[in-house]
């Protein structure tokens, strides 16, 4: 929160700056592309991105009626518009989770209950990412979609090396009780040698408790085998539709393109800009995207694509996400 100020301004430096570089030498074409656009399109790829945005909040929302039955799918799509606001201001949008436990916890949620909704839906989400990435990975060494640039592939692969790696640290540390509660302990002495904290052993007996308490709530959601297809199936499907926004911007600049190849093109960028430490991966997203998607499409297309790209998926959602979170700033706490 206390930073909110300081990362927009970040955000809108590097924005500037890159902006800058990107339309130095074509601009007056850039926006002639951008003027003659199709507004129809555009709002299609908009509605597409409500779609994404729709899907991904209804695996969020079966995941907490495992913990609160009477949770509406109203609050908790609120939830995630005023999600994307946090993760798109700090970096590697870390800024999101803690959103939504503190949320959940005026829902009269337990923190580690929350906390275990968040985990369990991510974790939900990784399996989906990293398997899509793979697909996406081999069908392009078996149809050569993309030949240059070799560096932004091996990115792609780096990527997808750190999603994979991501994923199973959260399943080790998810079903392995004993592993989690001693890796937490070891960071507590740590913390405890650096004057950081002052009573060890009682943050040690909370920590083991909350460590249970997850573990039990993982093993629960396991036994849970609809609410897992569930979610496995409506994030493939949240992500079908967020690869497929360029496409639909691509249409209304006059391009025709295949749309699996953009898909997957889609996939690359966002894979290697997953770890950009800047709010909103802002640049690196830009610069993958802009990379992959000269496979295909020229300039001044290339430039006016990224533009509108970016205002969909991210500087309007991050608007509208700040708007819903100033408005309603403490979500009701009878839920409907």
């Amino acid at each position: 929160m206390k930073h909110t100020k300081r990362n927009s301004i970040i955000i809108l430096i590097i924005t500037i700056v890159f902006l800058y570089f990107l339309l130095k030498d074509n601009y007056i074409k850039t926006f002639d592309s951008l003027k003659n656009a199709n507004i129809l399109w555009i709002l299609i790829a908009i509605a597409i991105y409500v779609l994404y945005l729709i899907c991904d909040n209804l695996v969020l929302h079966r995941v907490t009626k495992l913990y609160k039955k009477d949770i509406s799918f109203k609050y908790t799509m609120a939830l995630g518009i005023m999600t994307k606001f946090f993760n798109g201001i700090t970096p590697l949008a870390s800024g999101g989770q803690p959103l939504q436990v503190m949320e959940l916890r005026k829902q009269k949620i337990k923190v580690e209950d929350a906390t275990s909704i968040i985990a369990e839906s991510y974790m939900l989400f990784q399996i989906v990412l990293v398997f899509f990435a793979l697909g996406s990975i081999l069908l392009n060494q078996v149809f050569h979609i993309f030949t240059k640039v070799k560096l932004l592939k091996d990115l792609t692969i780096l990527g997808f090396i750190a999603n994979l790696v991501l994923l199973l640290f959260l399943l080790y540390v998810s079903f392995n009780k004993n592993a989690s509660t001693k890796i937490g302990k070891k960071i507590i002495d740590l913390l405890y040698k650096l004057k950081i904290l002052k009573d060890k052993d009682s943050v040690k007996e909370k920590w083991t408790e909350k460590c249970t308490n997850y573990h039990n709530n993982a093993v629960d959601l396991l036994k849970n085998k609809r609410v897992i297809l569930y979610g496995l199936f409506f994030y493939f499907v949240s992500l079908v539709f967020y690869h497929s926004i360029p496409f639909f911007i691509m249409k209304s600049l006059g391009i025709s393109v295949n749309i699996v190849k953009v898909i997957i093109a889609s996939c690359y960028a966002f894979i290697m800009s997953c770890y950009v430490p800047i709010p909103g991966a802002t640049g690196g997203a830009e610069l993958c995207f802009l990379g992959i998607m000269a496979n295909f499409l020229n300039e001044p297309i290339l430039s006016s694509t990224l533009i509108i790209w970016r205002f969909v998926t991210y500087y309007l959602p991050t608007i509208i996400g700040a708007i819903v979170f100033n408005v309603k700033k403490q979500l009701p706490k009878k839920v409907e």
